[in-house]
């Protein structure tokens, strides 16, 4: 199990399709799902299914209202199950994204490393994070 986290009260600045960067490990429990932090990216080291849940404070980073999100990444390929988002005014006008997913990784072997890297992208439009919240469970 996994859980890392990224807070900051007056937000971080991140670009439309960059990877939000988490600088606290609450929790890390042997080697299946590693982060060293800081970083954008998780770890699957392990054949087998991960539960992966992320919870967002984000506000949109430009001038007129429109929507904000977070889209989860394996390896630079986007995870089309893995994507939310909200209306947000402006970068003081804050809304709560997140969502839960299963994320598979297939047994490596000498030739092929299946290792799975994980990033959660911004989405929409340019953001302010302000609290971005990770906890990944190897479920099988």
């Amino acid at each position: 199990m996994l859980e890392i986290y990224m807070e900051n009260s007056n937000g971080i600045a991140t670009s439309l399709n960059e990877a939000i960067v988490f600088d606290n490990n609450v929790l890390q429990t042997g080697c299946t799902a590693t982060a060293n932090t800081p970083t954008n990216t998780v770890r699957l080291n392990k054949a087998g299914f991960y539960s992966v849940h992320i919870d967002v404070v984000i506000a949109n980073n430009t001038a007129v209202a429109g929507l904000v999100g977070i889209q989860l990444y394996n390896n630079n390929n986007e995870v089309s199950n893995a994507y939310t988002a909200q209306t947000s005014t402006g970068n003081t006008n804050l809304v709560a994204v997140g969502f839960d997913t299963v994320v598979q990784v297939r047994p490596s072997c000498s030739m092929i490393d299946n290792t799975a890297n994980l990033q959660f992208k911004i989405a929409n439009n340019n953001a302010m994070v302000y609290f971005a919240n990770v906890v990944v469970t190897k479920i099988a």
